[in-house]
């Protein structure tokens, strides 16, 4: 499961219906949810790919797994790919 904290409410509440395939919530504002979709997934990154000017770096150390990003589920990755759709 991906942490929760900035994510967008619209993506908790289809996380709880998910079953339901058709359905999608009702984006008021996709200005105001592709904000809170960016914070959210800069939330997720590994401390050492976001850069002091706010980008995300490409070069991933020797050492790194993703552990933070490796997550299945309907409240993992999958969301991630879903909130993209909706946006």
């Amino acid at each position: 499961k991906l942490p929760t904290e900035s994510r967008p409410k619209e993506a908790g509440s289809w996380i709880r219906k998910h079953i339901r395939k058709r359905h999608e919530p009702t984006i008021v504002d996709s200005l105001d949810f592709g904000r809170l979709f960016c914070t959210w997934w800069t939330s997720l990154q590994p401390s050492w790919r976001i850069l002091d000017d706010g980008e995300y770096s490409k070069d991933t150390p020797a050492d790194d797994t993703w552990t933070t990003l490796r997550k299945g589920g309907a409240a993992g990755m999958h969301m991630v790919i879903i909130g993209l759709s909706w946006w």
